[in-house]
């Protein structure tokens, strides 16, 4: 799990006021199926594997088959061509074509499934979209302790930064002291005063 990714996760508004558990789900959260267009290099791939590209063809080129089935399969072919790098399979005028392929006999239900499967989007999760696949309650409480973690860190760098900034200025600004007071003429301060301007 990566803790510095579901950690900044966490952190963002919309988890404001959830529990850990209200969190958890709703970044395993599944969203619906969606549909998309269908690369055409998919799509020839899969006609070719299955049958379905050879199939229209071999109609197309029928002399037997009725001239209107064998325009469908022409206007197939087309869409297969080339000309056009996705293919919207939820087009009606698409619909239109694999049905009249389908009620002739030319493709067969499972190549059509196959073919239509091609456009399924399977939901996805948010803990899926940001790489951490299944989130628990544990580890969310494991990216809260990581944070704190980090949190602690640059606490105690900024300390650190501060004593040493302290450190080499201090020096230079009671020497600058000094310098003024001789200037001055003001008489030499003990050795414990100098000290004192120091802390």
């Amino acid at each position: 799990m990566n803790y510095s990714t579901l950690a900044d996760e966490i952190s963002l508004p919309q988890y404001t006021g959830m529990s850990d558990g209200e969190i958890a789900a709703a970044l395993n959260a599944v969203s619906a199926a969606t549909r998309r267009a269908v690369p055409l290099a998919s799509l020839l791939a899969a006609a070719a594997l299955n049958g379905a590209y050879a199939a229209v063809k071999a109609t197309a080129e029928s002399t037997d088959t009725p001239a209107q089935v064998r325009g469908v399969c022409a206007s197939v072919l087309v869409l297969l061509s080339g000309v056009f790098q996705e293919i919207d399979l939820d087009d009606p005028r698409v619909q239109t074509s694999l049905g009249t392929l389908a009620q002739a006999g030319v493709l067969t239900a499972a190549q059509m499934g196959e073919i239509d499967a091609l456009a399924d989007v399977p939901g996805r999760s948010r803990a899926q979209e940001i790489g951490l696949g299944t989130v628990t309650v544990e580890d969310i409480l494991a990216a809260r302790d990581w944070l704190a973690a980090q949190a602690a860190e640059a606490t105690r760098q900024t300390v650190y930064d501060r004593t040493q900034e302290r450190l080499i200025n201090m020096p230079r600004m009671a020497l600058a002291r000094l310098r003024v007071m001789r200037h001055d003429g003001t008489p030499a301060p003990e050795w414990d005063e100098v000290l004192s301007w120091l802390r």
